[in-house]
């Protein structure tokens, strides 16, 4: 029950929308790697909150109006960040722009669309996911900026100077984490924040034959082919 005087933000609110949305709750699970299932249903909880701060949808009536409004711009900037909200490019739509090819190419293993598409479906937020016995990749676009994502008390930053085929990004976990199951790869766009997360889906984080490997490890070896289907620039 929520305390008497205390008021959450419009970005709580929208967090809460999407995971009961989704199906997951709002309560995080307990940390003990029980199942594989919870396992999987914290790893899209962790996804849908990392969108959760620019979702115009979520917000209040005229929030998101009044906050984005400003005075005619005569000259386009360069950087599509410094547009207001409304004035900017679509979204880099990840369904529409990477084949599973690419993504099995980068697995080296046949994978299948997976049970997360359609779950997001609000304005300010695009997903797609793939996924076999070992793996979970996700592919989220947004316009969560990077020092959004530095300040979410979700995660936490594991490399700021991450490279992956000569694209410069970064890194990121889950702050809850005993054991390195998930990671975000993280690019900056002209067509927004795309967000890539991996979960190792079994309890030993099995991966081409091998076990109690580190999800970062195993993104950076997936990557080439799926990052080469992203927008560019890096704007940080």
């Amino acid at each position: 029950m929520q305390a008497a005087g205390v008021r959450r933000g419009p970005a709580v609110w929208c967090c809460r929308r999407l995971l009961e949305k989704s199906g997951i709750g709002w309560n995080r699970p307990s940390l003990r790697p029980v199942v594989e299932g919870v396992r999987k249903l914290r790893a899209v909880a962790a996804v849908l909150v990392a969108s959760c701060v620019v979702v115009s949808g979520c917000t209040s009536s005229g929030e998101e109006e009044a906050a984005t409004a400003s005075e005619p711009v005569v000259e386009p900037p360069s950087n599509p960040w410094d547009l207001p909200l409304e004035q900017r490019p679509p979204l880099f739509d990840p369904c529409e722009e990477i084949p599973i090819e690419a993504v099995e190419e980068g697995v080296g293993a046949p994978m299948e669309p997976g049970d997360l598409r359609g779950v997001i479906e609000v304005e300010g937020v695009k997903t797609c996911d793939w996924m076999n016995k070992e793996i979970r990749l996700t592919v989220l676009s947004t316009w969560k900026s990077h020092k959004q994502y530095l300040a979410d008390p979700e995660l936490v930053l594991e490399d700021s100077q991450y490279s992956v085929t000569s694209r410069d990004g970064m890194l990121m976990k889950r702050s809850d984490e005993t054991f390195s199951t998930t990671c975000h790869a993280l690019f900056f766009t002209g067509a927004g924040t795309v967000l890539i997360s991996l979960v190792l889906n079994t309890s030993l984080g099995e991966f081409q034959g091998t076990f109690l490997n580190d999800s970062c490890d195993v993104i950076s070896r997936v990557l080439g082919p799926i990052v080469g289907k992203i927008p560019q620039g890096d704007f940080r």
